[in-house]
């Protein structure tokens, strides 16, 4: 497990909260397990942990996310010559495709002015209602505007960097 993540943080280059998340889900099927050799898990394992996670209350979607973090788990074990169960035996439930709903455009213009309403300090709440329109405006999110720094904001050019999805 411990060379996994290494490979995902410096062979993959994968993001922090993608290495975090898989090494939640792989060590969520290990303590399932129990202590049990990479090459003696079978299909009916990750069945019986998907039914697990089910009656826990996780949502299908998020069993799925377990099980492709559990797909890439044993292709790279197989990638490096440890045998162990096909990844390509672990299918992903059918999600149904999300609703989408929209606000109205009172309800928007409420949500870019609540910091007029409910902060009294002048300074905290123009942050605020700049940090709600640069969102709005922008399509940022949130974890993107945090990670922002003034050396990314170019206001000669009305313009910033910003690295994220």
């Amino acid at each position: 497990m411990e060379r996994f993540i290494d490979y995902l943080q410096y062979t993959k280059n994968s993001s922090p909260k993608t290495v975090e998340n898989y090494s939640l889900w792989i060590n969520r099927f290990i303590e399932y397990l129990g202590d049990i050799e990479a090459d003696k898990v079978k299909s009916m394992h990750v069945l019986d942990f998907r039914i697990s996670l089910s009656k826990q209350g996780l949502s299908q979607k998020t069993i799925n996310y377990h099980v492709v973090g559990l797909r890439s788990f044993f292709k790279f074990l197989l990638r490096n010559d440890i045998e162990t169960i096909s990844p390509d035996k672990l299918d992903l439930a059918k999600i149904p495709p999300r609703q989408l709903s929209y606000l109205l455009e009172e309800e928007v213009q409420k949500i870019l002015e609540a910091p007029l309403q409910f902060e009294k300090n002048r300074l905290k709440m123009l942050r605020d209602q700049a940090i709600l329109y640069t969102l709005y405006g922008t399509g940022l999110r949130v974890s993107e505007l945090i990670a922002l720094h003034k050396s990314d904001i170019k206001l000669g050019e009305k313009q910033f960097s910003v690295i994220g999805k």
